[in-house]
């Protein structure tokens, strides 16, 4: 399955996921965080079964025909399954000699817990799991991120946006990803990921397309 086809089914499963989170934080009880592996090369890990939807053995290209660019703003995606109602946000963001190193995709939760937005990134394998993700929105605070899991499409961070750290975004020129590799893990790899279009674009995958 294509990366793309891959990520939405992952937004959305996350979407579910988060929401449940949320509520079971509002009833006073706290889920049980997503297991890391501590010292595993990106390479060697296997994929987590429990987490990670089915597969298909069908053809890729089929299951790349349901995802479809719905609209563009600026340098966000709003991307949607063939119904053109499940949707999330995309960019690909590339390092500073413009390789493709990280794909990052977010939905809306639009419910009433403190989950507002659900975050996938997706590196490729040879990623450093054990330095996790960086992130950092124009000059604020830098917060580190654990990986979820890896498997043959690369490995996977999911992070629970609250309605802060979404405004914080909407209000954001340019947000700061740091990624570390297993061959340099000293020279941590920063991409940018420009924010330009991005409320336009989360405003737009709360409604249907016309």
């Amino acid at each position: 399955m294509h990366a793309t086809a891959r990520t939405l089914i992952l937004a959305l499963s996350m979407s579910a996921g988060l929401a449940a989170a949320s509520v079971a934080q509002d009833a006073g009880t706290t889920p049980e965080p997503a297991e890391t592996p501590a010292s595993t090369p990106a390479e060697q890990t296997e994929p987590a079964t429990s987490e990670t939807p089915a597969v298909s053995a069908g053809d890729p290209a089929a299951a790349e025909e349901m995802i479809q660019v719905r609209d563009t703003f600026d340098d966000w995606e709003v991307r949607c399954a063939s119904n053109r109602i499940d949707c999330f946000l995309y960019q690909l963001a590339r390092d500073a000699q413009d390789n493709p190193v990280a794909e990052i995709s977010v939905i809306r939760i639009d419910n009433e817990g403190d989950a507002k937005a659900g975050v996938t990134i997706l590196t490729p394998l040879g990623t450093l799991l054990t330095s996790g993700l960086v992130l950092q929105v124009d000059s604020g605070e830098m917060r580190r991120f654990p990986f979820s899991w890896c498997d043959q499409a690369g490995c996977f961070g999911r992070l629970a946006f609250d309605q802060g750290s979404v405004d914080e975004m909407k209000r954001g020129s340019k947000a700061k990803l740091t990624v570390f590799s297993i061959a340099a893990p000293t020279q941590p790899i920063t991409l940018d990921i420009s924010l330009k279009g991005f409320t336009a674009a989360f405003n737009a995958a709360a409604r249907p397309a016309e």
